[in-house]
């Protein structure tokens, strides 16, 4: 006896692979539209960075091969710079000396740290921040600052920072 196959159940394979291609197709789109939208609500951009000023309270590169300094940068975020009596080698301290006298000196500000991003409850994972701001700080005489006390002066600087997150 032969086997007799009805037309209503041939290709029955081809259309179940057909939905099955077209639900994930649709799934797809579905995800991918989500996380567009996502995007464009948030509109996600890295942190900048940009340093306003300076008050230099001491910087004294006389003692040979040591460098006393003490800075501020008065923005949102204004941390103390200091050292005192750190080690300098020969070759730099030449180099410092000369930039003191001159009344100019090029000081590079790093940042390197961590930081997580929250959007309403949700709290992402930690990224590594590393920021760098090279400013070149005048300060021959004080009438180039602004005097902040016996000692201190403020410089305006505004420099922009590289950021890579």
């Amino acid at each position: 006896m032969s086997v007799k196959e009805c037309d209503h159940h041939k290709g029955w394979r081809r259309k179940i692979f057909r939905r099955i291609f077209w639900g994930i197709v649709i799934f797809l789109f579905i995800v991918l539209l989500t996380i567009l939208i996502i995007w464009a609500i948030l509109k996600p951009s890295k942190p900048s960075f940009i340093l306003q000023d300076v008050t230099v309270y001491a910087f004294n590169a006389s003692v040979p091969n040591f460098l006393t300094s003490n800075f501020q940068e008065v923005d949102v975020w204004s941390p103390f710079v200091y050292g005192t009596n750190v080690p300098v080698a020969p070759y730099n301290f030449l180099g410092l000396s000369q930039d003191q006298s001159a009344g100019n000196v090029l000081v590079t500000i790093k940042i390197d740290g961590r930081v997580r991003w929250k959007v309403g409850a949700f709290v992402s994972g930690r990224y590594h921040l590393y920021v760098r701001c090279p400013a070149y700080i005048s300060f021959g005489s004080r009438s180039t600052g602004i005097s902040v006390g016996e000692n201190a002066v403020k410089y305006q600087v505004l420099q922009r920072c590289t950021v890579s997150v």
